[in-house]
């Protein structure tokens, strides 16, 4: 299929399903939630030139799920990354109790840290 006829496709589709959503309470499955996702991704991996990146599109709507909150305190993590963010939030840190930033090329303290030597 051509890229524009995939896009008339994606539309059609995100058309129809906008137009025939109905309240969350209203709906018979939870499951009913996920239908435009999975259309849309079906549509994609039939009918698109280039193969898509199932992990990077399952990560976009992830990403885009949480986004949609606008939430300067609601964050995606990937789950390739949440060792390292559990590490960043309950991990113990050593040093100097600074913030250093480089500047022409040369390390700077920018600012103590609360509670630090």
């Amino acid at each position: 299929m051509r890229a524009g006829n995939l896009l008339q496709g994606l539309l059609l589709v995100a058309a129809v399903v906008m137009g025939s959503r109905s309240a969350p309470a209203e709906q018979a499955s939870d499951y009913a939630w996920f239908d435009p996702i999975i259309d849309v991704h079906r549509i994609l991996l039939d009918d698109a030139v280039i193969p898509p990146d199932e992990h990077a599109m399952q990560e976009a709507i992830l990403r885009a799920m949480v986004a949609s909150l606008d939430d300067p305190h609601t964050q995606y993590i990937p789950f390739e990354r949440s060792e390292d963010f559990t590490k960043e939030i309950h991990g113990n840190y050593v040093g100097i109790g600074a913030r250093l930033r480089l500047r022409d090329g040369r390390w700077t303290i920018e600012t103590p840290m609360e509670g630090s030597p």
